[in-house]
């Protein structure tokens, strides 16, 4: 009988012992802190962060690090030229794309459509993504 008892005594502490360390466990999931993205760096900041890493990284002297300065000018500078003479290009295709889509609706939707165009531009000022 005494047997028994303690098997059923120990029964119920181990019992209860494994809910406490599920519990908490859960508790633990539930309240553990989510990952949130960061904002972007600003050009400046990367471009910083950019060069202090290779420095460090490449063991870059002084004048190396004057050069390699340039050299970043430089590229930004092709890729500006670059995006300028895309850009009518790339904004005739978006007013196809408008005309095409416009032509498909009708005077209610088109009216829905030019709200929704314009929420988008200001998502994509405010530099929110815009789903597509």
């Amino acid at each position: 009988m005494k047997r028994t008892q303690y098997s059923l005594i120990l029964s119920l502490l181990l019992v209860f012992a494994s809910g406490t360390v599920v519990g908490a466990f859960g508790l633990h999931l539930y309240t553990a802190k989510t990952v949130t993205a960061t904002s972007r760096k600003s050009p400046e900041e990367f471009r910083r962060a950019y060069v202090e890493d290779l420095r460090t990284r490449l063991g870059l002297n002084a004048d190396q690090v004057l050069k390699l300065n340039t050299v970043l000018d430089q590229t930004r500078s092709q890729y500006k030229d670059v995006r300028d003479r895309m850009k009518p290009d790339m904004n005739r295709i978006k007013s196809e794309q408008i005309e095409k889509v416009n032509s498909m609706l009708s005077p209610e939707q088109q009216k829905k459509y030019e709200a929704f165009r314009t929420e988008q531009s200001n998502k994509a000022t405010q530099g929110q993504p815009s789903g597509f």
